[in-house]
């Protein structure tokens, strides 16, 4: 079943989970250096009220999310990555830059790491 949650909360335990996950993909897997909050959840400064989550539940289980950043505020690719877009990054209103992509499969753990920005 798909999930969609607006706004960062660690008080929701699919979000909690999704935020452990992350952290294990993105830091201890992939060793990027970003926050980790309570040595648990890797949160970065787009987790906020605006952040639009994906999650993927099987079984109770949290097997697959995304996040979903609106491109007309900050966002990874114009604030930490410019140089990934050579004609600048995408923005507007129906622009969303997709992010921190995690998804499990019974052949081990599949990760996307680049910054991907969809026109809506």
């Amino acid at each position: 079943m798909i999930h969609i949650l607006q706004g960062f909360s660690l008080a929701d335990a699919r979000m909690t989970s999704m935020f452990a996950d992350r952290k294990r993909l993105f830091v201890d897997l992939m060793r990027w250096t970003v926050p980790v909050v309570d040595n648990r959840y890797e949160v970065d400064q787009f987790d906020d009220a605006n952040a639009i989550y994906l999650l993927a539940v099987e079984d109770g289980e949290h097997v697959g999310s995304m996040r979903l950043l609106s491109t007309d505020r900050a966002h990874i690719l114009d604030t930490l990555f410019p140089e990934l877009c050579a004609a600048g990054a995408p923005t507007g209103t129906g622009i969303a830059e997709i992010t921190r992509k995690r998804c499990f499969q019974t052949t081990g753990v599949q990760g996307m790491s680049s910054p991907t920005a969809l026109a809506g």
